[in-house]
């Protein structure tokens, strides 16, 4: 017996945003500082441990691969050695700030990663999970938790801001034991269900389909979002008080419950299979092995291939008639392995897109205080560049989600001339950014927190279709490296020392940087490196289009002779 898969939806989307909260990090510090005595250095390093879960990546996605055929136990195992990880990294971290253990620095550091790891368990618990129940709506899936996962920080300032301020460390322990919690509702609730379920077939209206579902999931997110901007905005102006601020708090979590909706009228908890034989039939094929006859439309154009699996008979020899129209994963499409992964052309520039994308991104956040500073503002006046930086991400992560995904069921348009689309605005972005006054600057935060947030929607869906559902949550881990990688890389690397450089420059005794040229080559740099990426990420989009001919034909056949006809 399994979980019906919305129910599985709504707990993978309380899991996302307990794997957000993580990035609270700024809403305590000053308590830690404090508590611990910290000068601003070491700090700054305890913080970058709280948010370097993503070079775990590889463990939580290895783990799920190698348990893939246990439906229910491999995702369950996944979500709870997350928050497990999360809970003793941060509740440590808790203890010794309160003087309950004393730690030496280098234990403290290693109790934060710890418990920033507890971001890529969960995500893969959740997003691999989801995306195989629902693989012909991989945009969506995508689009919807990586939304999710985009308001948690901005949530968890409301819960901060309502019931702990100022008292960053009580926030912390909240922190540290909000996904234990969590985790009892949700884990069980997660599986994944190897057939089609009676609901995504059988309908009364078109809310109650799975698209409609999905566009609720949306709303919920982008309501969190207005509420968020509105509320915060108008703080700017007519500070709340503590009392208006538990209001703020109770309307957003109300809002945030909205979700618990989304599975109403798709048949109770328990799962119900869709009355087809294309439907019973599909643990089989995923026990047996996936079609990959398109496969070798992803190799070179004189029909060499990159080395996909090859395993079982071919859709149509298992499944006569209608049967091979079923949207099981991996069928129509290409399963690589790992291995074959890593000697992929295709994988690498993806991965150098999402690198260069998301390090431009991480670039502006991670410095938008010195900026500002560095422009002639006022430091303090970054909270609504931040704020509008954020909810940028959030749109972006769900326009990256829901647009690719309708184009290519109502037009088969490849998936992959959105990342050539990504490259060209954070191109733009950036040779903005360079030259930007602070008048114009919000509206280059804006517009790189977007495209920023359209990365962050894609990388998952375009993992799972060019190297396919099978061996997802490994290929999809170690593509977890690439926005790491590249926040590193752009903002530490080349941002930190072209700032250093400058600010030496301008005679400052404490090496601050003042003037329009503080960040204009590092800029330029992103903006010549996204230039370069646009070329390849087209390239990409050529190597992979009749990949998209083929899955549209199929999507089509599957829509309206299944789909079609089981419509009431």
């Amino acid at each position: 017996m399994y979980v019906n898969k919305w129910a599985t939806n709504v707990a993978a989307v309380f899991l996302q945003i307990c794997g957000g909260l993580c990035y609270t990090f700024s809403l305590y510090s000053p308590a830690l500082k404090e508590a611990f005595g910290f000068t601003q250095p070491q700090l700054e390093t305890l913080g970058s441990c709280l948010v370097s879960g993503g070079y775990f990546s590889w463990i939580p996605g290895l783990t799920y691969d190698y348990l893939r055929h246990h439906h229910k136990f491999g995702p369950r195992l996944i979500a709870a050695w997350g928050c497990l990880n999360h809970f003793v990294g941060f509740f440590m971290v808790w203890a010794a700030a309160k003087g309950y253990v004393s730690l030496p620095y280098w234990v403290l550091a290693a109790f934060a990663l710890l418990g920033s790891s507890a971001v890529v368990f969960l995500d893969s618990a959740a997003i691999v999970t989801c995306m195989r129940n629902f693989p012909n709506e991989r945009g969506n899936v995508g689009g919807t938790l990586k939304s999710f996962l985009g308001v948690s920080a901005s949530l968890a300032s409301s819960i901060y801001l309502g019931a702990y301020q100022p008292d960053g460390l009580s926030f912390l322990l909240f922190v540290a034991v909000l996904p234990l919690f969590v985790a009892v509702l949700t884990v069980p609730l997660l599986n994944h269900v190897p057939y089609v379920e009676q609901a995504e077939i059988t309908h009364d209206h078109w809310y109650l389909s799975t698209g409609g579902r999905f566009l609720a999931t949306y709303a919920v997110a982008g309501a969190i979002v207005v509420y968020q901007l509105i509320t915060a905005s108008v703080s700017e102006v007519y500070p709340y008080s503590m009392s208006q601020q538990r209001g703020i708090m109770i309307g957003v979590i109300l809002l945030l419950f909205l979700v618990l909706l989304t599975p109403l009228g798709s048949g109770g908890l328990t799962s119900r299979p869709a009355p087809l034989p294309a439907f019973e039939n599909s643990e089989r094929r995923e026990e047996g092995g996936e079609d990959v006859e398109s496969a070798q439309l992803l190799g070179n154009r004189e029909g060499k291939q990159e080395g996909p699996s090859r395993r079982g008979p071919s859709a149509e020899q298992r499944y006569p008639s209608s049967t091979n129209l079923q949207p099981a994963e991996g069928e129509g499409m290409p399963e690589y392995t790992l291995p074959q992964c890593l000697v992929s052309l295709n994988y690498w520039m993806l991965w150098s897109a999402l690198m260069v994308g998301m390090g431009a991104g991480f670039t502006m956040l991670n410095n938008l205080g010195q900026m500002v500073e560095a422009l002639g503002g006022r430091r303090e006046g970054q909270g609504i560049y931040v704020l509008l930086f954020t909810t940028l991400n959030t749109v972006g992560r769900m326009v990256g989600g829901y647009v690719p995904e309708r184009l290519l069921h109502a037009r088969g348009t490849p998936r992959t001339i959105f990342a050539v689309v990504a490259s060209l605005m954070t191109c733009v972005a950036a040779l903005l950014s360079a030259f930007t006054s602070l008048r114009w600057l919000l509206a280059c935060a804006m517009m790189l927190g977007f495209v920023f947030g359209w990365h962050w929607s894609l990388m998952p869906v375009l993992t799972s279709e060019l190297f396919g559902l099978h061996h997802f949550a490994s290929n999809h881990a170690v593509m977890h490296l690439a926005p790491t990688v590249g926040g590193f890389l752009c903002s530490a690397m080349l941002a930190g020392n072209v700032y250093d450089i400058r600010g030496t420059a301008h005679d400052d005794p404490y090496g601050t940087c003042y003037g329009s040229d503080c960040y204009r080559l590092s800029f330029l740099v992103i903006s010549g490196m996204a230039a370069l990426q646009s070329v390849a990420s087209y390239w990409l989009y050529v190597r992979t289009r009749e990949v998209y001919n083929e899955e549209f034909k199929r999507l089509r056949r599957f829509e309206q002779e299944v789909l079609g006809s089981t419509e009431t």
